[in-house]
């Protein structure tokens, strides 16, 4: 069953899509009209599908994939395999209370995900029960900021280092202790590249990590030792394919 979308033709002037690649505006435009996609914008779609559907090899993907998580016209979790288009409902808003059960239906279907939190509904008295649904949902997630500094240029400084972390957490597939991951983000202020260059670090890695089959090698370092470590800098080598990536990390942590 096909739907329709709305896609305005302001969205070649918007300044976030702008700054895209010519990949990364095919694969937005593809996010925005999946055929896995649904009413609420949020939906299971594992990177071997968006593979198969554009033709393209999964280093194609890396780079369009990680500007769309840079500009956060869209967000990726790799646990669940959730993709969520940000303004979805804001463009295609749920009207009337048959679309508001389809959309509560679409939500059952869907695993629990702190990216329900960017899910915005209209104030309408029909989508009072969707609202609870995504209420019930919505899985907390577990990050952890230190106490404000006190002034400006520290609360400025904090919410930065924030944003950063919030990012880089999204998508590091392991999500052990991130207590520790927040204070070895922060022990790695000087010596770490923007999170530009990590965020593609990472990715390039997800994709190494997995073989000919789509399936990904076994665990993932600990986020607090990969941080620690400096693995942003790690080359991708055959040899490191066998390597045990747990023996360095610390025995609480596993």
């Amino acid at each position: 069953m096909y739907r329709y979308q709305k896609i305005e033709s302001k969205i070649w002037h918007d300044e976030k899509f702008k700054t895209l690649s010519d990949d990364g505006k095919v694969l937005f435009l593809y996010f925005l009209t999946s055929p896995h996609s649904n009413i609420l914008g949020i939906y299971v779609l594992p990177k071997e599908y968006i593979i198969a559907d554009l033709k393209w090899s999964s280093k194609r993907l890396s780079k369009p994939f990680t500007e769309l998580l840079k500009t956060e016209l869209c967000f990726y979790e790799n646990d669940t395999e959730l993709l969520l288009v940000t303004n979805h409902l804001k463009h295609n808003p749920i009207e009337n209370p048959n679309q508001a059960k389809s959309a509560e239906k679409a939500l059952s279907d869907l695993p629990k995900s702190s990216l329900l939190q960017h899910v915005k509904l209209l104030d309408k008295p029909f989508l009072k029960p969707l609202a609870e649904l995504l209420a019930k949902r919505y899985a907390k997630p577990e990050e952890s900021t230190e106490e404000g500094k006190g002034t400006e240029e520290g609360k400025e400084e904090e919410e930065n280092t924030a944003d950063a972390f919030s990012l880089f957490w999204k998508l590091y597939p392991n999500k052990k202790e991130p207590k520790a991951a927040l204070k070895a983000w922060e022990k790695s202020k000087g010596s770490r590249p923007p999170i530009e260059k990590i965020l593609e670090a990472i990715q390039k890695q997800i994709e190494w990590r997995q073989n000919a089959n789509g399936e990904f090698r076994p665990e993932w370092k600990h986020p607090a030792t990969w941080l620690n470590k400096g693995c942003w800098d790690d080359e991708i080598t055959t040899q490191e394919a066998s390597d045990d990536w747990t023996k360095d990390v610390p025995e609480e942590y596993r």
